[in-house]
């Protein structure tokens, strides 16, 4: 779990994910307690192929002061590791 301060408003999140290995990875996320992927696996979703880095991105909104909460869940085995190499946020907007 990844807890983010952040004041109520509306943001762009982005995960941006590095994966050097070719072992096929399913992992669920969830933002604020939202399901955003679901079965996801970094290396499908690369430019180059099995390994390389993927990026993507969520529109949140933010209410009553409770910031950003980001949850993943490994979904095969035995690849439980995720390998988010960055979490990236930006203001759209303060409410």
């Amino acid at each position: 779990k990844i807890f983010i301060p952040a004041s109520d408003g509306n943001y762009v999140v982005r995960i941006h994910f590095n994966d050097s290995d070719a072992f096929e990875r399913l992992f669920s996320y969830w933002i604020n307690d939202v399901k955003v992927l679901e079965n996801y696996t970094p290396s499908e979703n690369t430019p180059y192929g099995r390994r390389g880095v993927s990026i993507e991105e969520f529109k949140v909104e933010v209410t009553n002061g409770s910031g950003i909460h980001i949850t993943s869940i490994g979904e095969a085995e035995p690849w439980y590791d995720s390998f988010e190499a960055a979490y990236e946020v930006i203001s759209t907007g303060i409410q």
